[in-house]
């Protein structure tokens, strides 16, 4: 039983484009109505959780593939959002995810007796919700920011939010509410280097941004989808064992120097790895995150990675903290659909590719399949599959 990176590629092909809630709504539920159909094809028996939020009138949907006893035992969720951030394609954010997990689903029901599974593909996860998105981009068209499809008006303009965007985001990860680090962040500029739109556009954003901070984030700014399919599994008494989150997994590069240094995840910090080569600082191997309780689930996909018949390189990030140290010290390990699960105790493990410190192509109109390496992901669906079995 092994994965068909052929398979891998052809949902790829079929899932990539830019799916988003403001700029795509019709994607978005196109590939919602496609990822049902896939899993009924693969046998998954798909069930759509269908919600909205206040009074935005889209309808957004979670499906959710079932293997083996769900209803009678607790199941692990292999989980990867299908959204994406406008102008992005998401071939490997994450269209790549989502192949992955059909894969596993398809492989895992051929099983005479296969465990409790759920293969979840929800929506939501980038920082989408339309409480806050839709009044974010009303103001910047109203001000002359932004173009009505989210593209800047001008490059001063352009360059201005980018740097006050940035330096924003730094304060929020460490100790102010999203609100706060834009303000912050204007004042720590000169006032001639802002354009006046840009300044009323900001002191809008430190309005719409005033009370979410790194914890309240989740489930509301954003990692809306799986947040809610966790709520609704909370309220019918069907907790989950542990949880398998697949985020920017795709890419894998062979060249010197093609792995930077990252704030959180670099050769250093690895609990455990297999294949590294930290010397040239290549960026060929796969990254998992794991705190507190999911240990064992970081040592069994360790494990399955060394096995000769899969034999990817791997780092591992295994921290014996718990999810309020994340929150105030390693709030970029939030970034994903892993993190409702850590907020709740669930045992969680987050598999990528360390994202931007080596996907030059993240969160850009060049996220394309071409960027990524089936090779490698049909590896890791079979590492995953082993995991599953294994624990």
């Amino acid at each position: 039983m092994k994965a068909d990176p052929e398979r891998i590629y052809r949902t790829v092909y079929e899932l990539q484009g830019v799916k988003n809630p403001f700029t795509t709504p019709a994607a978005l539920d196109r590939a919602a109505t496609y990822l049902t159909d896939e899993m009924t094809l693969r046998g998954l028996e798909p069930r759509r959780q269908e919600f909205t939020i206040g009074d935005h009138p889209q309808v957004f949907a979670n499906v959710e593939g079932r293997i083996g006893p769900v209803n009678d035992a607790p199941a692990l969720v292999v989980v990867s959002h299908y959204d994406t951030v406008p102008g992005c394609p998401g071939a490997n954010d994450n269209a790549a995810g989502i192949a992955v997990g059909l894969e596993i689903g398809r492989l895992l029901v051929q099983l005479d007796n296969p465990p409790p599974v759920c293969i979840l593909a929800v929506t939501l996860e980038e920082s989408s919700n339309p409480l806050y998105m839709g009044r974010e981009l009303e103001s910047a068209r109203r001000h002359g920011v932004k173009t009505g499809d989210h593209r800047f008006c001008s490059w001063r303009s352009r360059r201005v939010m980018e740097r006050i965007t940035k330096r924003a985001i730094e304060l929020y990860e460490g100790s102010v509410s999203q609100g706060e680090g834009y303000r912050i962040a204007l004042e720590e500029q000169r006032d001639d280097d802002v354009p006046g739109n840009v300044r009323a556009h900001i002191e809008d954003l430190i309005e719409i941004y005033r009370d979410v901070t790194k914890r309240s984030a989740i489930g509301t700014r954003s990692r809306i989808g799986s947040a809610r399919w966790l709520q609704e599994a909370l309220a019918a008494d069907r907790r989950p064992d542990s949880c398998i989150a697949l985020d920017e997994i795709g890419v894998f590069r062979t060249e010197a120097g093609t792995q930077r240094p990252s704030s959180m995840i670099d050769f250093s910090t690895f609990t455990a790895g297999y294949r590294l080569d930290p010397e040239n600082r290549t960026g060929d191997f796969i990254v998992a995150g794991a705190i507190g309780g999911a240990s064992h689930l970081a040592q069994s996909f360790a494990d399955s990675c060394r096995l000769p018949d899969i034999d990817l390189p791997f780092g591992v990030l295994d921290l014996p903290v718990d999810f309020d140290y994340v929150v105030e010290h390693l709030p970029k390990g939030l970034g994903s659909d892993h993190a409702p699960f850590w907020q709740e105790g669930i045992p969680a493990l987050f598999v990528f590719d360390s994202a931007d410190a080596r996907d030059d192509w993240y969160h850009s109109p060049a996220d394309r399949i071409g960027n990524l390496d089936f090779g490698r992901l049909a590896q890791l669906t079979d590492a995953v599959i082993e995991t599953i079995l294994s624990r």
